[in-house]
């Protein structure tokens, strides 16, 4: 399977988390989709959350907006989350149609360079939990 994330993604992962622990920062924003319980977006959410303690020893604070002081993690689809359907619609990252796809992009945020967006869209549910797990074995893994 080709990524087309790879080859900027690893240096930009690592400005991100690592500078938020070097600099003090607060920890990163994550912007998730309401999910009901049991459903694949409700694991899914509860799974990011795991990652990013276990590899990178950052709690993500979950949100429902964004906010320009915080490093922030977006994932979801173009229907369930808003700042997804917006972050497509401005260009940032790639909207994806193929059934359990999905586009990972993380860069600086354009209103304030000092701050990045780590963005995880997912065509359905199923592709939002695909591109969480492929940043986990193929980037995260490595801060182990």
């Amino acid at each position: 399977m080709k990524h087309g994330f790879r080859n900027n993604f690893w240096c930009s992962l690592a400005i991100l988390f690592l500078g938020c622990a070097a600099y003090g920062s607060a920890n990163p924003v994550i912007i998730m989709p309401s999910a009901d319980e049991g459903s694949i977006t409700a694991y899914t959410n509860t799974e990011v959350q795991r990652v990013f303690l276990e590899h990178l020893k950052v709690t993500l604070e979950p949100s429902n907006k964004r906010d320009r002081e915080h490093n922030l993690v977006v994932l979801g689809t173009v229907g369930n989350n808003r700042l997804i359907k917006r972050l497509v619609e401005k260009g940032f990252v790639k909207d994806i149609e193929t059934p359990q796809g999905y586009s990972i992009r993380c860069a600086p945020d354009s209103q304030n360079k000092d701050r990045w967006i780590l963005a995880i869209l997912g065509a359905d549910e199923r592709g939002v939990l695909y591109g969480l797990r492929d940043l986990e074995h193929y980037y995260l893994k490595r801060f182990k």
